[in-house]
């Protein structure tokens, strides 16, 4: 087990997506020892795991930390290579701590802080931190798989949008997109560019959707 005595205030950050490094950054700013605890192998949240071809939603002017404009000049709906670059060099820029493939799985309360168990390639310890705050999003969990009767007997691929590797995957195939969030509408259209046999758009609620441009 660590040392718990520190003259600086220690956090633990769980996640290194935006929301964590951005926490990250804002805490060092202000004079608190950060670690950034990532169980993944690689920084960026949801953007680590996003499909091929992903954009923001929002524009580049509204993404960002504050006080570290994008460093180079993205699209104005910057594609999730940009943004994983983005958040790459704000770790550089910040001189952020990010421990990769380290999870912190238990968290006890103590009276002064809380005592957390890491799970790391070089085993399991222990360390003391005076904070700890958890940024590990709600999308990058795993996916809820389909099931549906008699599915044994279907012939074709059941995915979600974080299976998609390639979209080559849509070419020439007759595509069935289940859903009306942006995932759901960028799968849709991203069949129909890359020349799918017949696409289907199903849904119970229809809204309003704004065009690019």
């Amino acid at each position: 087990m660590e040392n718990k005595t520190s003259h600086t205030p220690r956090v633990a950050v769980i996640g290194s997506g935006i929301s964590g490094i951005a926490s990250a950054a804002m805490l060092k700013k202000n004079g608190f020892q950060v670690e950034i605890y990532e169980k993944s192998d690689k920084i960026g949240g949801v953007w680590a795991l996003a499909y091929p071809n992903v954009r923001l939603q929002n524009i580049a002017e509204q993404y960002h930390i504050s006080d570290f404009p994008w460093p180079f000049k993205p699209d104005l709906h910057p594609t999730g290579i940009q943004i994983l670059q983005y958040l790459q060099e704000a770790v550089k820029h910040f001189q952020l701590e990010v421990q990769l493939r380290h999870e912190i799985t238990a968290l006890q309360e103590e009276p002064d802080g809380w005592l957390a168990s890491i799970q790391s390639p070089d085993g399991r310890r222990e360390a003391h931190f005076d904070f700890v705050m958890v940024s590990n999003g709600h999308y990058s969990d795993g996916k809820n798989s389909l099931q549906f009767p008699d599915q044994d007997l279907y012939q074709g691929k059941v995915m979600t949008e974080r299976d998609l590797k390639s979209l080559d995957e849509f070419k020439g195939k007759r595509v069935a997109v289940v859903g009306f969030g942006k995932s759901a509408v960028d799968m849709a259209d991203f069949a129909a560019q890359q020349q799918a046999a017949q696409v289907f758009h199903v849904f119970r609620t229809p809204r309003w959707m704004f065009p690019r441009q």
